[in-house]
């Protein structure tokens, strides 16, 4: 099993500083927590208090600290850690609640405030899974909260947001449109707010995600079933596929669960398949079987990779190293050479850092006169 992960994780690497750096705690606490995520746990191994520690570490730098907790509470007593342990899981439980309340008060003030304007809007990831997937809303913490619009709206939300006194840090809309997806909003005591006009920043990947079909298949305040599924592990593994956060798995696996219960996975074949997305999915379910043990129905056959899609895929995997394949994900299909060009100036200009990684030149640094 180990092994296993260690062999993904070398093409997905998990976050932390180094990368990956939970596979680098103890075997046997790794196997421990393996254990408690797949509902099957062990007896925790004996360890030096530091050990458990470094684990603990981990575990907050993932975001999976309350949901350890709230899991480990529930077993008998020779399956849970040493008490000092406990007792710090117990303090993030507490410090996640407080985030969630505020995460609530904030969902309960902004969603209507919008609505009321009569502005299209969703809620996306995180919040929505707290309330409605995990055992407690405090087990998934979340540092913001994500907004969906239609872009022909952004600008009325912004306002909304403005007479809430939500500050927009900075006007992504209006200068970058065509690359980035959402505008950041800061609050002295709510929740910050990232509102996005679109789902995906690297649209060089996926097939076009029509934002009428999104809105005219939700659920309540949030994405369908099978859009939000497709939605969080392009999120997780194609924006994010070099710092995976361990709750994005875990929100996976939750939600392979319920696809299951619901018997969806034609639904989300299909969907996947019109998206050229089967093959960031399949990874997706290789992460969450490997972390918590989820996996599809025998029954179901997952469709065969399309040449097109292994591209993009390999492009996703080099963009961080590769200025081509950067471009290649980074930049809509579907707009003209003169948007294009019209970008490419906005990245020369305002993205010289990034693109320091690919082409060493210092974009900054004055010519040495002779």
């Amino acid at each position: 099993m180990l092994a296993e992960l260690v062999k993904i994780h070398t093409e997905l690497n998990l976050g932390g500083q180094p990368k990956n750096a939970l596979l680098l705690i103890k075997p046997e606490l790794l196997n421990y927590l393996i254990s408690i995520l797949s509902d099957k746990p062990i007896i925790p191994p004996t360890c030096e208090l530091e050990e458990w520690n470094k684990l603990i570490k981990q575990l907050g730098n993932h975001g999976i600290s309350p949901l350890f907790y709230w899991e480990i509470k529930q077993l008998a007593e020779n399956f849970q850690p040493p008490t000092a342990i406990k007792e710090l899981l117990h303090q993030a439980f507490k410090n996640s609640l407080i985030n969630v309340l505020r995460t609530e008060a904030t969902i309960k003030l902004v969603i209507p405030a919008l609505k009321k304007a009569n502005i299209p809007c969703l809620v996306l990831k995180g919040p929505n899974l707290a309330f409605s997937l995990y055992p407690h809303p405090a087990t998934r913490p979340s540092c913001d909260l994500d907004i969906l619009t239609r872009p022909e709206y952004v600008l009325a939300a912004r306002k909304v947001l403005e007479e809430l006194d939500y500050h927009c840090r900075a006007n992504n809309f209006e200068i970058s449109q065509g690359l980035n997806i959402e505008d950041v909003f800061s609050h002295p005591k709510l929740t910050s707010i990232e509102l996005h006009w679109d789902l995906l920043a690297y649209q060089g990947l996926l097939s076009e995600w029509p934002l009428d079909e999104l809105f005219a298949n939700t659920k309540g305040n949030e994405l369908s079933l099978t859009n939000n599924f497709i939605h969080l592990a392009a999120h997780a593994l194609i924006l994010h596929n070099q710092e995976l956060s361990l709750k994005w798995i875990y929100d996976l696996s939750l939600l392979t669960k319920e696809v299951s219960r619901l018997n969806l996975w034609p639904e989300i074949i299909e969907q996947s398949s019109k998206l050229k997305a089967n093959l960031c999915l399949d990874k997706a379910l290789q992460l969450t079987k490997l972390w918590t043990g989820v996996t599809i129905p025998e029954t179901i056959t997952w469709p065969k990779i399309s040449r097109v899609e292994e591209r993009a895929w390999q492009h996703n995997l080099k963009r961080h190293t590769n200025l081509l394949s950067w471009f290649m994900v980074r930049f809509p299909r579907n707009i003209s050479w003169r948007e294009k060009i019209k970008l490419l100036c906005f990245l020369l200009g305002e993205k010289r850092n990034k693109l320091r990684r690919y082409i060493k030149i210092p974009f900054d640094k004055p010519k040495r006169l002779t």
